[in-house]
């Protein structure tokens, strides 16, 4: 319990700590925006690291030189725990940003961060609302902004894989972005779904190649969507 406590209190003065920082986003961002966003993800990078950090975890990352250097970008990952973000965005050697749910756009400071990493937010219980989400994402991604997307939709607070929705995939039919899965293995440990407590644990994230999707046609984002995922599975099953 007093790890728990004393991560979230350097959790929130880590939050706090960025402030100055944000202000200078909001000023370059009125004489350049590409800078903006560099120097944003240049701060979420640092943060990221500091929270694993923080947690007394470790985190081992492979599979980096098969991110493009060139062209749209899609992540595709397992989602564990509420520790896939900040690993993501402290040790994935890319500027990203996320496909998130509507709460996350309410979390003082975070929420604000993650707009300027141009991420964009869903609300799941809207289907409206969800589709136009899932357009601004392909948007984004064929505009050059690299984004990560968890097709699970919750997190599964264990080692396993939840059901992944197909709609998600729809990202990746309508920008045409090279597709690579992240397998995460041990975010759960740091945290458990229905539970407050934090405790250390070594996490290793494989960024796999990007999926060759042969003749699957683009609108089977049924058969896309079980490609991804079976790649994740076999890769977690290879750790075992």
């Amino acid at each position: 319990m007093f790890r728990t406590v004393c991560f979230y209190t350097l959790l929130w003065i880590s939050l706090l700590l960025t402030i100055p920082a944000m202000i200078v986003v909001e000023i370059v961002s009125l004489i350049s925006k590409p800078k903006a966003e560099a120097f944003a993800h240049i701060v979420s990078r640092i943060w990221g690291k500091s929270v694993i950090g923080i947690s007394g975890s470790k985190v081992e990352i492979v599979g980096l030189e098969n991110i493009p250097k060139e062209g749209p970008v899609l992540f595709i990952s397992n989602h564990q725990s509420n520790f896939d973000i900040p690993v993501l965005l402290g040790y994935l050697d890319s500027s990203v940003g996320f496909l998130a749910k509507e709460e996350i756009r309410k979390i003082p400071i975070l929420g604000r961060w993650m707009r300027y990493l141009n991420s964009v937010f869903m609300d799941r219980s809207n289907p409206r609302d969800s589709l136009k989400a899932i357009g601004r994402a392909a948007k984004t991604v064929a505009d050059g902004h690299p984004m990560c997307v968890f097709p699970e939709g919750t997190r599964s607070g264990s080692e396993n894989i939840g059901e992944f929705k197909a709609g998600a995939f729809k990202i990746y039919t309508k920008s045409k972005a090279a597709v690579l899965p992240v397998a995460i293995d041990g975010t759960w440990r740091m945290q458990g779904r229905d539970t407050l407590r934090v405790k250390p644990a070594s996490v290793k994230v494989s960024v796999l190649k990007p999926v060759d999707f042969g003749e699957i046609s683009l609108r089977d984002t049924s058969a896309i969507s079980e490609k991804v995922k079976s790649e994740i599975q076999n890769e977690l099953n290879r750790k075992k």
